[in-house]
């Protein structure tokens, strides 16, 4: 059983690497998962499409499985969509290593409400986690 969130990709290429990216990304495509067609991250890179202002941008379809809440905008294209994730660390692991920068994001459609992620640049990696800041301040009471 999967875990139900809501995929988030804030990325773009790195300066200089955007064609290397949209290659990438193109060979990926034309082979439609020949490798593994059964890869969530397969599955994932064929619905990404660059958006007017040059980031990264899922194209939902959903007779595809592929979902969003969010309205697409003018171009099919939108910033997250939702199921059952689980290889959003190798998703910004090829990003990354294709030239992209930026973040993926999760944030968990369950009861919990956790969020979690990777960001990527320059080559390198690291996770994300939703962690409390500060201190706890009182709220007065009516």
């Amino acid at each position: 059983m999967s875990y139900e969130t809501t995929l988030f990709l804030l990325a773009a290429p790195a300066r200089g690497k955007h064609r290397k990216l949209a290659n990438a990304l193109e060979q990926e495509q034309a082979r439609k998962g020949v490798t593994d067609p059964d890869s969530e991250l397969n599955f994932l890179l064929r619905h990404i499409a660059f958006g007017s202002d040059g980031s990264l941008q899922f194209r939902p379809n959903k007779r595809r499985g592929l979902w969003s809440d969010e309205v697409p905008d003018d171009e099919g294209l939108v910033l997250s969509v939702w199921g059952g994730w689980e290889e959003s660390e190798e998703l910004a692991r090829w990003l990354c290593a294709h030239g992209a920068e930026g973040q993926v994001i999760l944030h968990s459609r369950e009861g919990d409400g956790e969020a979690w992620g990777h960001e990527f640049r320059n080559g390198k990696m690291r996770d994300l986690a939703l962690v409390p800041v500060g201190k706890w301040k009182r709220v007065a009471t009516r």
